[in-house]
């Protein structure tokens, strides 16, 4: 599956020239040691991205430096409804629920698979970020692997749409595992630890990030948003992730066959709970009631312009704390 096992042979030269010549195929560049993914119709479309249908506040405002609006356009999404944020009156003695990240960290995002034999390295990689307050690393598992003979259990088309808007959002034409997306504003291949942490530098000089809270109002016991008055050149997506601290998965089939998968930070579920338009707010959260089932261990809270541009707030909390 992988191109580097079979380029070589006279059998890749012959089908790839015949499949030239037949399709006309343009030839798309892939991060080295990157595993593309496979030739099967797509689950959702790459389309131009569309900033959410709500009036920008302060549209006369210049971007804050380093940002550039999205194109317009269409997008994929989680297919859930979003509800604009209101502005509450001020409730005095909320409780904070402690973050376990710093209040302005930067996120990454890897796509991975444990279909995929390039990903346990990303897998490693993402489990020592996982350590560190200054980022908020998530594990996102896409099912395009599946058909190789292993069905990825933690996988969600949900996440392939997040992925491919992405791609599109960046300027790609194709998705790849493993990937990791850093702030919503550059990728690199999963496992370039050195490219990597390149990124996560220029996310922390580029990107204004604004420091958001979770609290609990002592009188109804709702779990609460408080977001800050933000100068923002296009409204906000906010969206609700609970993942697990790590997961363990004995492989028997596929490239993987034999090996026991680590996973961290395992995303389980993708919300979508409102639209910011960059004014002081406080948001109840309602957690999807499937996504509470599940127990997950943590939250964490992610702000993409538009809906998938860069990432200009998050925050991540334990799911016991909250709920």
């Amino acid at each position: 599956m992988l191109f580097g096992r079979f380029h070589n042979s006279p059998f890749w030269r012959s089908a790839g020239l015949a499949a030239l010549l037949a399709g006309g195929l343009a030839v798309f560049a892939a991060p080295s040691f990157a595993q593309q993914a496979p030739a099967v119709p797509l689950p959702m479309p790459l389309t131009t991205p569309k900033p959410p249908s709500v009036p920008v506040i302060g549209a006369e405002t210049p971007p804050p430096q380093g940002y550039e609006p999205v194109a317009p356009g269409t997008i994929p999404s989680a297919n859930l409804p979003a509800a604009p944020v209101g502005v509450a009156a001020p409730a005095p003695q909320r409780q904070l629920i402690r973050p376990e990240t710093e209040s302005r960290p930067i996120v990454i995002e890897l796509f991975t698979a444990q279909g995929c034999a390039n990903c346990p390295a990303a897998d490693a990689y993402l489990g020592q970020l996982a350590r560190r307050k200054d980022v908020l690393p998530l594990s996102f598992h896409v099912d395009y692997w599946d058909y190789i003979g292993w069905k990825d259990p933690f996988a969600d088309p949900v996440f392939v749409g997040r992925q491919r808007a992405y791609a599109m959002t960046l300027g790609q034409h194709m998705v790849y595992t493993p990937q990791i997306v850093v702030g919503g504003a550059s990728d690199a291949q999963g496992a370039n630890r050195a490219i990597i942490e390149q990124r996560i530098r220029e996310a922390k000089a580029r990107q204004r990030m604004y420091p958001i809270e979770v609290v609990r109002d002592p009188q109804t016991g709702q779990v609460l948003l408080e977001l800050p008055e933000a100068k923002l050149p296009v409204p906000a997506t906010i969206w609700l992730v609970t993942y697990q601290y790590k997961d363990q998965t004995a492989i028997d089939r596929g490239e993987n066959s034999g090996r026991k998968s680590e996973s961290f930070n395992t995303v389980r579920s993708l919300q979508k709970v409102a639209v910011w338009n960059g004014q002081r707010a406080t948001l109840p959260l309602q957690l999807d009631a499937k996504a509470k089932a599940a127990k997950p261990e943590g939250c964490a809270i992610i702000a993409n312009l538009a809906d998938y541009g860069p990432v200009v707030a998050a925050v991540a909390f334990d799911f016991g704390d909250a709920w």
